[in-house]
């Protein structure tokens, strides 16, 4: 097994989980979807199935892995807001 060290250092992020709605949680710590993601991105591997519903699926045969999340140290508090919006679509205008 092979393992791979990777550091982010990111004191402005707000940390999302794979997720979709209007209202997306955010975590002081990365969570393992995203970094899941992360890695994936950064090895430029598509992580979303084709388009077929509206809902986005994860696709299938995506590398497995084991992921350790830690924190070197402790995420300050801070005040994120996120402003939600409700945008007519297609015939409901």
């Amino acid at each position: 097994m092979e393992t791979l060290w990777l550091r982010v250092r990111a004191p402005f992020a707000a940390f999302r989980g794979f997720q979709a709605g209007v209202y997306r949680a955010t975590s002081p710590v990365m969570p393992h979807s995203t970094t899941y993601g992360l890695i994936l991105n950064l090895a430029a591997i598509e992580m979303r199935a084709p388009m077929t519903e509206a809902i986005t699926d994860i696709r299938d045969g995506l590398p497995r892995l084991r992921i350790a999340v830690g924190a070197v140290s402790n995420a300050e508090r801070c005040s994120i807001y996120q402003q939600l919006h409700s945008y007519p679509v297609g015939a409901s205008v």
